[in-house]
């Protein structure tokens, strides 16, 4: 059994910030737009090559993936 929010989704904090520059504060321009959607498709790619690289490094942790299946949102994605 997996405690705490890790067992929910395996990166909260970068979903935390996908979260923050998704929503932003409600002011929105095209130049903030772009900047939310660039910092959102690095923080992704972050991810995807963290977990490539904690595959390698831990035996248990294709295991945990399986069974915690939200990188970021929990019962989302």
């Amino acid at each position: 059994k997996i405690n705490g929010i890790y067992g929910y989704v395996r990166h909260p904090m970068q979903g935390a910030v996908i979260l923050m520059f998704s929503t932003g504060d409600g002011v929105y321009t095209i130049e903030r737009l772009l900047f939310a959607a660039v910092m959102v498709v690095f923080v992704i790619i972050g991810v995807l090559m963290e977990e490539k690289r904690l595959a390698k490094m831990f035996k248990d942790y294709p295991d945990y993936m399986t069974k915690v299946k939200p990188r970021f949102i929990p019962f989302l994605i």
